[in-house]
């Protein structure tokens, strides 16, 4: 057998692998938002160059890219004048704003309290809505 014959066979066989064999068809899939970690029973602690400025307590807290999911918050702020605490069933922690929902109880340093089942709390502005 001469070697022109092998590599045409081995051209010929390549050729036909190319054109007969089809790649699988895997479908991609779309999973959605996958969390960073989660947590349970866990304290985070924000410092700055002044000290301690927020204190975030929960019984189990899911970390996403831009948020936290909280149950059973317990949120303290000691960014401004006053010494604010928040607790609630569910909270959302985003970019400085806290939107709490189910049992809510505000209380601040100076006596202010309420309680509500919705409240969005600004950090920068230390205003609840």
């Amino acid at each position: 057998m001469s070697i022109n014959i092998f590599f045409s066979a081995i051209i010929f066989a390549l050729f036909l692998i190319f054109v007969l064999f089809k790649p699988l068809n895997i479908k991609q899939q779309d999973f959605g938002e996958i969390p960073v970690f989660e947590l349970v029973d866990f304290k985070l602690m924000e410092l700055n160059e002044k000290g301690l400025t927020t204190v975030i307590k929960g019984n189990e807290g899911t970390r996403y890219i831009d948020r936290y999911l909280v149950n059973n918050i317990d949120y303290t702020d000691n960014t401004k004048k006053y010494l604010a605490n928040m607790k609630a069933k569910k909270g959302i922690y985003r970019d400085g704003i806290i939107d709490l929902e189910g049992n809510i109880v505000y209380t601040r340093e100076d006596g202010i309290s309420f309680s509500t089942q919705k409240a969005i709390y600004n950090k920068e502005t230390n205003i609840v809505v």
